[in-house]
């Protein structure tokens, strides 16, 4: 399990196929930048392979995924989630 938030913008410019010269910043608006339902599921499942999480339901709402720092926010409490289940 990785907890880099390098990752996530790896994922993020994967998935909305993003140019490296046009780098995501942590208030980018997703939906804009393409993020729909899609890309959304997309987004998820990359995210809780890679970070060895998984959204509880309750995470898996339209502000979640506006911008990075959102859904960063979200994967430091399922991250949290997961370390207190394995305990």
């Amino acid at each position: 399990m990785t907890n880099d938030s390098t990752d996530l913008f790896a994922v993020l410019n994967e998935v909305l196929q993003r140019p490296e010269n046009e780098p995501l910043t942590w208030e980018s608006n997703l939906a804009v930048l393409g993020l729909d339902s899609i890309a959304t599921v997309e987004t998820t499942l990359q995210i809780e392979e890679r970070y060895d999480i998984e959204f509880p339901d309750r995470a898996l709402v339209p502000q979640t995924f506006a911008t990075p720092a959102a859904l960063w926010a979200q994967v430091e409490l399922a991250m949290g989630e997961h370390t207190e289940a394995s305990r």
